[in-house]
């Protein structure tokens, strides 16, 4: 039994050194010709892809999402995967875009992308 509990601790814990160590890089093949304009922020652009399999499963990972304070905000890789912001003429994923403070997790919930927020 302890194995176990000490397996599941250094998994989340690998997830937990991944997510802080998160790089803003670009993506290396955005594939632009299958999203469709969502939103035009200052500076970047928000697209959403335009055919999203709904019964394609996603693992439960919560990516942490700069946020109002007070609040936390988490996206999954259903986010990752079917949005990209493009900026400064490159496509990134949605967190690197937080990461880049060209938005908070709130601000993507005004724009109608459905992540996960909650009071602290």
């Amino acid at each position: 039994m302890r194995k176990i509990v000490f397996l599941v601790l250094m998994i989340a814990f690998s997830f937990g050194i991944s997510a802080c160590t998160y790089q803003t890089d670009p993506l290396d093949n955005p594939q632009p010709e299958f999203f469709t304009l969502f939103y035009t922020g200052d500076g970047y652009t928000i697209y959403k892809r335009i055919d999203i399999d709904e019964e394609k499963m996603y693992a439960l990972i919560g990516f942490l999402v700069e946020s109002e304070k007070g609040t936390t905000c988490t996206m999954g890789l259903y986010h990752l995967e079917n949005y990209i912001v493009f900026y400064n003429d490159e496509y990134y994923d949605l967190q690197a875009g937080a990461q880049m403070k060209l938005y908070q997790g709130n601000d993507l919930v005004n724009m109608g992308i459905d992540i996960s927020c909650r009071d602290n």
